[in-house]
């Protein structure tokens, strides 16, 4: 098997692990620590808007060194991270703790657990790409389908502290198979994206052998001056932001609330 399909089984794994800091998993606490804690819904939400700074700050910082490098030992850095700040977050006492656990620490480590698999990813596929990225991107789909009833669970078995610490341990264990398999570039392995070894070209259909020939010759590497510049990567952006709002604001209270 192509060994790019391990790295996409990996990813999968580390995309569920880093589902874990998501406003659907995060909600299932704000009823319960708020309760105990005496802390208002407000102050609890504000947390996840903290959160995007250091987001935003460590993958544009991080970004050129995940191209010169690959990924694999920024998502184990994260990984631990994200692990011990969760771990941490079972030990708190006061509103500061939780912002400085939840909002930056746990943030800073899931962009660089989470944030990178993609572009990993992406070097590895060329023809199926958007196959391979839609199968890694299921581990954080499942995670929000999953996580809200599994922390509920535990919540109710152990208490929200001890969710929090067991939650640490998964995400590292579930981040090892990405730190054993994750590689920058199958050229680095002598291999090509997709696993098309000119034996294997031979044996595709004309219209695939087409296909691959153009998306070969589509496939530029932009330096990030050159994206930019261009109003495709703003519109993305903009798009992108823009649903995030609704998923954020949703996601985070539809819990709570109910």
């Amino acid at each position: 098997m192509f060994y790019g399909w391990w790295i996409v089984g990996s990813a999968v794994l580390s995309q569920y692990a880093y589902s874990i800091q998501f406003n659907a998993n995060y909600g299932v606490y704000i009823y319960t620590m708020g309760a105990e804690m005496g802390w208002s819904r407000t102050a609890l939400s504000a947390v996840q808007s903290i959160g995007r700074v250091p987001e935003g700050f460590f993958g544009i910082a991080l970004g050129p060194t995940v191209d010169r490098y690959g990924a694999r030992w920024i998502v184990a850095i994260g990984a631990l991270v994200m692990g011990l700040s969760l771990i941490a977050l079972a030990t708190i006492q006061e509103l500061w703790q939780l912002y400085l656990y939840r909002g930056f620490l746990m943030s800073a480590g899931g962009v660089c657990l989470g944030g990178f698999a993609s572009v990993t990813i992406a070097n590895w596929f060329r023809v199926k790409r958007g196959r391979a990225l839609a199968i890694s991107s299921a581990g954080g789909s499942l995670g929000n389908a999953t996580l809200p009833l599994i922390t509920a669970i535990m919540i109710a078995a152990v208490g929200w502290r001890e969710s929090w610490a067991i939650q640490g341990v998964a995400v590292m264990l579930l981040s090892i198979p990405a730190i054993i398999t994750f590689r920058r570039r199958p050229e680095d392995m002598g291999l090509r994206p997709d696993g098309l070894s000119a034996e294997a070209m031979g044996t595709m259909s004309q219209r695939d052998q087409a296909r691959e020939r153009e998306l070969a010759s589509r496939d530029v590497a932009w330096t990030r001056g050159q994206a930019i510049k261009t109003s495709a990567f703003w519109c993305t952006a903009f798009a992108f932001g823009v649903i995030s709002i609704a998923l954020t604001a949703t996601n985070l209270l539809v819990f709570p609330f109910l």
